[in-house]
């Protein structure tokens, strides 16, 4: 062997080494947190878009043993969503929704801890900032009507929001607490009583017509009036509930089952195309039967993310059966044209 080989081959695995410790190249580090406590091997996603469920991300890692982590990036702003399954079987622990953007340049730029919580993400908003108004029909205050708060219109503005008022009273007043942000303002008055689920035929609906609406710290926004109309049940086109079966293209089946192993009965399970299964699902199985069986019946194969709740919309509440599978590390199943999954069990845990 040559000097003169031996000096190439040097100088190659130096410049080899220095291309894979990310020298000279943009990206991110972080570290992900329980509580205060290392969450290792917690998912971290990077997105080129903000809150595009359909959309892959551009990487994907896992946090180490100190819950570190860290990924090369080419220059750009990215949008950082990091969860961890909670061992109980329960709703996963999430990073703040939605997440704020990273602008990436030549170098790494560290995120420091990322904060990881069951409630989908979500700060607490601070005290003395949000969005009031008053709710009517027909130029007359309705009693008992929700008021919710989304970020985006992506879903419709159906499906869980992002905040939601307490019932408004005899006047019809209501007051959201908000941290500062834009908002889009819808109310709904269910005739059920039920401050979650799905429109039915006669329920009520508006929404604010000056959305979105600004909140600035310190300051309630006001959203003026908002007036409801009686639902147009042509309209209610919402999550497909139930597909019949000949409709099917591909199957998940399963058991849902209550921390002590016994079946649930009454239980929804949820299909969803995003990871972190938040908003409006692709599809909703039937309710289990008294075994805790379920199947979902599918109107296209690929990969979906199952979890289960007993109750339809709505923020999760104390008191509230949820859960998602534990069968795979990002909860997902992946389903071919023509076949069934099966065995897709579910256990379920009650929010505290």
């Amino acid at each position: 062997m040559t000097k003169g080989f031996i000096i190439a081959a040097l100088v190659f695995a130096l410049a080899l080494a220095s291309s894979c410790d990310g020298q000279g190249k943009g990206g991110i580090s972080g570290t992900a947190a329980v509580k205060g406590a290392s969450a290792e091997g917690a998912e971290v996603n990077v997105y080129d878009v903000p809150e595009k469920s359909s959309r892959p991300p551009v990487a994907t890692v896992y946090a180490g043993k100190d819950g570190r982590f860290n990924t090369p990036l080419k220059p750009g702003t990215y949008y950082v969503a990091v969860k961890l399954n909670s061992p109980s079987g329960g709703p996963p622990f999430l990073s703040k929704v939605p997440p704020d953007p990273v602008v990436v340049g030549t170098g790494m730029v560290d995120l420091g801890e990322m904060a990881l919580n069951q409630e989908y993400g979500k700060d607490k908003p601070p005290p003395g900032a949000g969005v009031k108004g008053i709710v009517v029909k027909d130029g007359t205050p309705v009693t008992g009507a929700v008021v919710y708060l989304y970020q985006s219109t992506d879903s419709g503005l159906k499906g869980p929001s992002y905040y939601a008022s307490e019932r408004t009273g005899e006047d019809g007043s209501f007051s959201v607490d908000a941290a500062p942000g834009r908002y889009y303002v819808t109310v709904r008055k269910r005739l059920a009583e039920s401050s979650a689920g799905e429109l039915l035929p006669g329920d009520l609906s508006g929404v604010c017509k000056g959305n979105p609406l600004g909140v600035s710290p310190g300051v309630y926004t006001d959203a003026g009036t908002v007036a409801l109309a009686v639902i147009d049940p042509s309209k209610l086109k919402g999550v497909r509930i139930g597909v019949k079966e000949a409709a099917g293209v591909a199957y998940i089946s399963g058991r849902v089952t209550a921390e002590d192993a016994k079946p649930l009965a009454g239980v929804y399970v949820f299909a969803y195309d995003d990871y972190r299964m938040m908003g409006k699902p692709m599809l909703i199985s039937d309710k289990t039967g008294p075994d805790g069986r379920y199947r979902l019946v599918l109107n296209r194969a690929g990969r979906y993310y199952i979890g289960a709740r007993d109750s339809l919309g709505g923020p999760m509440e104390p008191g509230d059966v949820v859960g998602v599978y534990g069968g795979s590390k990002d909860n997902s199943v992946t389903v071919t044209k023509g076949k069934t999954v099966d065995n897709v069990d579910i256990s379920l845990k009650e929010v505290q």
